[in-house]
């Protein structure tokens, strides 16, 4: 049970309502203004789709930090700073973004359905707050393959919280968990293997 158009139609009707320089700001305010579970879930796109030309995990991994960020001090409105807001997205990109975004999101949406609310009220995404801010700063972090698990993790967040699905909200932070540990292993790894190459044991 869905309240409102599907996320995952909106996202493949961008290119359609969007044209000339389009922005993050514009996408942001296309995608997610209905509610901040939506907001967590457009930003955390990026991070998982292909979405070449622009550095998807900094930009929008420092996106869902503020935002994040904010839903932990009850802020009423979310604000972006300007220097995010104003970033230009070609329309190459953009037509990445809808078409595979929308793809993915409409294997998710197929299983959602109101359960375990109690998990996605205003209460619970305050709580949700500070593990969205540190999916953000993995999804940020220049780990080779460390944006995925992250974003996934988020984006079942966001899904889970604007349509009450509680189990969402709980599998998206497990995977966030897991993603953070398989960044931490691959953070070692690198660090391993520069230290072998160098001679250090």
């Amino acid at each position: 049970m869905h309240e409102g158009p599907l996320i995952s139609d909106i996202l493949a009707d961008l290119p359609h309502r969007l044209s000339g320089n389009v922005t993050i700001g514009d996408v942001i305010a296309a995608l997610g203004g209905r509610a901040p579970g939506i907001m967590v879930a457009a930003v955390s796109i990026p991070a998982i789709v292909p979405t070449p030309g622009i550095p998807a995990g900094m930009v929008f991994g420092a996106i869902l930090s503020i935002l994040a960020t904010q839903m932990t001090l009850g802020k009423p409105r979310i604000l972006m700073p300007a220097w995010i807001a104003r970033r230009t997205i070609s329309p190459h990109v953009l037509e990445s973004l809808a078409s595979h975004g929308s793809k993915l999101l409409r294997r998710v949406e197929r299983q959602i359905t109101p359960r375990l609310t109690h998990c996605t009220g205003q209460k619970a995404l305050r709580w949700l707050g500070p593990v969205l801010v540190l999916l953000g700063i993995l999804i940020a972090l220049p780990i080779p393959f460390g944006n995925t698990l992250p974003g996934l993790g988020a984006l079942l967040i966001g899904l889970g919280a604007a349509n009450r699905d509680g189990y969402l909200v709980i599998g998206g932070t497990v995977l966030g968990v897991l993603g953070g540990i398989v960044s931490a292993g691959l953070v070692y790894g690198g660090w391993r293997l520069v230290g072998t190459a160098m001679g250090y044991p």
